[in-house]
């Protein structure tokens, strides 16, 4: 393990080797933590190009190679940055990690805050169809006082039927004090029944003609008043969801709820702060440690072999010039400079070696 977080800290392995431990230790923190802000950089990278290009579907390949990318964008350039020499180049990155920090924070938010977010998108859905439901609520109603009305027709019809039936059956049997026999009574009442069966008959038929024209028409109704049944799950769509919840919109909520909405966006918000904050600490804690580091036995050890190095060249340097002034037509030698780098390797190993 330390080897990976010396590779990420880059430091040179030969060096630290002969190094005291304080100085290992110190050089592998800054390596755990540019590989812990690479990680927060996979994961943020990973669930927002999640969300913005695939979200439905459980496909991640595209997500995880967008992540891994931004991973390694990330570590390469805190890698530099632990690494140089001069302590003011953390200065650059503090304004690019305050900036990655929001940026990589808002992914986080809206995977912490999902259940809210979740809630607050159905509200508005709700919000949004309200309209159209009504409309169709209205155009529905419509149609039932229609079909209602048709019902207490056939009703009365019916009722109608029954009342002459019984007056026949009374005159046909002779019940209920009525003289036995079909006179004029019990003809007048076939006659009213035949012309109530009729009419029933053409109440029902309107009655099946209607049902399918309410069909049509309710189903005309929802194609011109659309109803969403799913909300956005988008990148943009959750992070508006999320700046909604943190402004208290109470203008069409009702008095009572007023304190309940209140608290739960000053909850939001302090939970988002909260966490921008500490992604931009855990962004700038490497360039941190480089501006504060003790200088250690590493850091003198990576001097003297820059002044080695710089020596060998202007010694090498001086000489191939030397050689140039007595002797004006000699031609430069090609591979100069690669003899250098050659000899410049020997040294080092020998001052590493123990």
């Amino acid at each position: 393990m330390n080897t990976l977080f010396y590779f990420l800290s880059k430091t040179n392995a030969a060096l630290i080797k002969g190094c005291s431990k304080k100085a290992k230790y110190s050089q592998a923190s800054m390596g755990m933590f540019v590989l812990f802000t690479g990680i927060l950089a996979f994961i943020s990278g990973t669930y927002a190009l999640k969300m913005a290009f695939d979200y439905d579907t459980d496909s991640y390949t595209t997500a995880i190679l967008g992540g891994l990318l931004y991973c390694a964008i990330i570590m390469a350039f805190d890698r530099e940055i632990v690494a140089a020499k001069s302590k003011w180049a953390v200065v650059t990155r503090i304004p690019l990690a305050i900036m990655i920090g929001l940026i990589v924070s808002i992914p986080l938010e809206l995977t912490i805050l999902e259940g809210r977010i979740n809630e607050q998108l159905a509200d508005e859905l709700k919000q949004k169809n309200a309209p159209n439901i009504e409309k169709i609520k209205e155009e529905t109603d419509r149609l039932n006082v229609i079909e209602a009305n048709i019902r207490r027709r056939i009703s009365i019809q019916e009722a109608e039927i029954r009342k002459y039936d019984s007056i026949k059956n009374d005159q046909l049997t002779g019940s209920n004090g009525a003289v036995k026999g079909c006179g004029e009574i019990c003809e007048n009442a076939i006659k009213k029944s035949l012309e109530a069966s009729e009419q029933l008959k053409k109440i029902k038929d309107e009655q099946n003609d209607f049902a399918k024209e309410k069909t049509t028409l309710i189903k005309e109704v929802k194609e011109t008043y659309k109803i969403d049944s799913l909300s956005s799950q988008d990148l943009l769509s959750r992070y508006i969801a999320l700046q909604r919840l943190k402004t208290a919109n109470i203008t069409s909520i009702p008095e009572k709820d007023h304190s309940d909405i209140i608290e739960r966006a000053n909850s939001t918000k302090i939970i988002s702060w909260a966490l921008a904050i500490l992604i931009i600490f855990i962004e700038i804690f490497p360039a941190l440690m480089k501006a504060f580091k003790e200088k250690t036995d590493y850091d003198e050890l990576l001097e003297a072999q820059s002044e080695i190095n710089r020596g060998l060249i202007f010694v090498k340097t001086d000489d191939i010039l030397n050689d140039i002034e007595q002797n004006p037509k000699q031609v430069f030698p090609a591979d100069a400079i690669e003899k250098i780098q050659k000899q410049m390797q020997v040294v080092s190993k020998n001052k590493t070696s123990p």
